[in-house]
């Protein structure tokens, strides 16, 4: 299949055109030499992003529960312990009704001190959450940021791509001289 001189000097101007077309774009292409470095960077700042949202899924939960347990704590009335155990036929003694006026107390002062507690731990979740939700926003822009220059620059995988492609070209315009 070899062609008139006329055509194999039109293929092989051709040839060289786009040889010298591909070194340009070689020239030209820009790799950034820590690609894998921010690569890994961006990795790891998803994975982080990833575990900090996580770590806020679980305590919005805890928080709703919280906030259910802070709504539905029920105080006991002594008058219907006492009215229980009058419809039940028993008299009670006044010994113990003072007790049971005791345990009442007792009962009050836990129910009290496990409102103050979720309270407080109510609000140090908040905290804990509006804190991750900024730290996740910091995050966020950081990694955009690495993957902006990623696509700016462009992997080495291409430049390696574009470099053999230019190899194949010589190898074939050189190949085309020698018929």
């Amino acid at each position: 299949m070899i062609g008139t001189p006329g055509e194999l000097e039109a293929l092989k101007i051709r040839l060289e055109a786009q040889a010298k077309q591909e070194e340009e774009n070689l020239k030209n292409f820009k790799v950034l030499q820590q690609y894998k470095k921010v690569e890994t960077e961006a990795n790891e700042l998803t994975a982080r992003i990833h575990e900090l949202v996580n770590q806020s899924i679980i305590d919005k939960q805890t928080l709703q529960h919280y906030e259910a347990s802070l709504n539905e704590e029920a105080d006991v009335k002594p008058e219907a312990v006492v009215k229980m155990f009058e419809e039940a036929g028993a008299v009670l003694k006044d010994s113990v009704v003072k007790r049971l006026d005791d345990v009442l107390a007792f009962h009050k002062q836990v129910v009290l001190n496990r409102k103050e507690f979720l309270s407080s731990e109510i609000e140090r979740i908040k905290r804990n959450i509006a804190q991750r939700e900024e730290g996740i926003a910091s995050l966020t822009e950081n990694r955009a940021e690495l993957l902006k220059i990623l696509s700016k620059h462009g992997a080495l995988e291409e430049f390696v791509s574009s470099r053999t492609t230019t190899k194949n070209g010589l190898r074939n315009r050189g190949t085309e001289d020698k018929d």
